[in-house]
């Protein structure tokens, strides 16, 4: 049997829908209507993925605001990168979905930005955000 992937900081989902909103213990984060994705950066050493937003309450005010949201996937394994041949950084600023789906071997993510796609395995999926911090957080 699969081991599902842990939650940390946001409630679990499964099935093959895309989350864009993430509820947390401090509410809701929708990011795909109220942030702008920044980056996505591998750890080899640690087997992680992180992907990092800017965000807002009000999506008329994410460039002038300092809310930063992280997604952390731990326990990475099988990752793989597509980037849209005709690839525009403006267009994959936008969070289009992330899929959560149990497979015979673990939890699968795929997440969707438009002009890049990234899949992987990943035993744990953490949400955290700080108010102030530019920049990835480790």
């Amino acid at each position: 049997m699969a081991t599902e992937a842990s939650f940390i900081g946001l409630s679990p989902w499964s099935g093959n829908d895309y989350r864009i909103d993430f509820e947390t213990p401090v509410g809701a984060f929708d990011l795909h209507n109220n942030a702008h994705f920044e980056s996505i950066s591998f750890f080899a050493e640690l087997a992680e993925v992180v992907l990092a937003f800017r965000y807002a309450a009000n999506w008329e005010e994410i460039d002038d605001n300092d809310v930063n949201v992280w997604l952390k996937f731990t326990g990475v394994r099988m990752l793989r990168l597509n980037q849209a041949a005709d690839f525009d950084p403006q267009a994959a600023i936008t969070l289009e979905g992330i899929t959560h789906r149990v497979a015979s071997a673990g939890s699968e993510f795929e997440i969707d930005a438009g002009d890049w796609t990234c899949g992987f395995m990943a035993s744990s999926l953490e949400l955290e955000t700080t108010v102030g911090e530019a920049g990835h957080r480790r």
